[in-house]
């Protein structure tokens, strides 16, 4: 999906209002979420922290969200 150059205003300019932060379309973040013992390839799932989770990337263009969870 294509943002239109009027989207992009407008997200800009409601990330302005929200954080103070001139020019922003996009916001990023990571987190890891914590999840049951996977039943193969364990091994991949432990972080750390010693607990088996699963990355989880959030991206917003404040009123659009975009969201993917990967191994």
């Amino acid at each position: 999906n294509q943002v239109t150059p009027q989207q992009k205003n407008d997200i800009k300019h409601r990330f302005m209002q929200a954080t103070n932060f001139p020019g922003v379309i996009c916001a990023l973040n990571c987190t890891h979420v914590a999840i049951l013992t996977p039943k193969q390839e364990e091994h991949n799932f432990v972080i750390r922290k010693g607990y088996y989770s699963k990355n989880v990337q959030i991206i917003s263009a404040y009123v659009y969200l975009h969201c993917v969870a990967k191994k």
